[in-house]
């Protein structure tokens, strides 16, 4: 556990400095607070709904629909991005 809290943590934590340095070269700092506002207000709706509604589905119907709902929103997301994605 120590050392998937300290490697999931230098992993993550590495990637903040990133995002902004990201968003910035991508849309340009006149945009950045309006892109990162709204990034943000989407993720943290998300994150807040997210257990509330898995909780709920294993209530309802139990675990394996409810790992199938996180890996269809996976692939799904991962599609998104994807076809989203400019390849220079």
């Amino acid at each position: 556990v120590i050392a998937y809290v300290t490697l999931f943590g230098l992993g993550y934590g590495a990637t903040a400095p990133l995002r902004g340095a990201i968003v910035a070269e991508r849309f340009g700092r006149r945009a950045y607070g309006e892109i990162f506002a709204g990034q943000n207000a989407i993720v943290s709706i998300a994150s807040a709904l997210g257990p509330i509604v898995i909780a709920r589905m294993i209530d309802v119907s139990g675990y394996g629909e409810a790992f199938t709902a996180c890996i269809a929103a996976l692939i799904a997301a991962a599609l998104l991005v994807s076809a989203l994605t400019k390849i220079d």
